[in-house]
């Protein structure tokens, strides 16, 4: 019996992120596209984790009791939580990584010649993501006539990084 409420618990929390994985996509659960007028709903990522986590929990107090559902659930949180933290700091590193090579293609392209906006379209097209895009919109916004130093500013918005 608890091996059948197992299953379906976890056929439960499947359908569930696949569902909320079509919705996000803004598909349907059939795979057909959506109907323009359908209403996206769109689950965040910590309530998905929770509604898991319940399910887990409440499938482990069925199976072995109230500590080991408490604990399957804290522990699914967790690491849900870790690998979050885990990824942003992995962006992070990338995106200090990359600001110090495009930095280094805006000084080559400097001493090759090129104007400083010239030097900033070079490094937005030599970069890859994160930081091709925060290039590409400087280089941009250049190009309309924005002044120089609001287009700085706002390239350190986008970017965010202490450097």
């Amino acid at each position: 019996m608890s091996g059948l409420i197992i299953v379906v618990l976890g056929l439960a929390a499947w359908l569930a992120e696949r569902g909320s994985r079509a919705v996000r996509r803004g598909g349907s659960l059939s795979g057909w596209p959506a109907a323009p007028s359908t209403i996206r709903i769109v689950v965040p990522g910590n309530a998905r984790v929770a509604g898991v986590a319940a399910l887990v929990g409440v499938g482990g107090f069925v199976i072995a009791g109230p500590i080991v559902g408490i604990a399957a659930a804290v522990f699914l949180v967790g690491g849900s939580h870790l690998r979050r933290r885990r990824r942003a700091a992995r962006v992070i590193a990338e995106r200090d990584e990359q600001l110090a090579d495009s930095v280094r293609a805006i000084a080559s392209a400097l001493r090759a010649g090129m104007s400083v906006p010239q030097a900033i379209g070079f490094a937005a097209r030599e970069s890859v993501p994160p930081l091709q895009a925060t290039w590409s919109a400087m280089d941009s916004a250049l190009e309309l006539g924005v002044p120089f130093d609001d287009a700085l500013d706002r390239w350190v918005l986008d970017v965010g990084t202490d450097d």
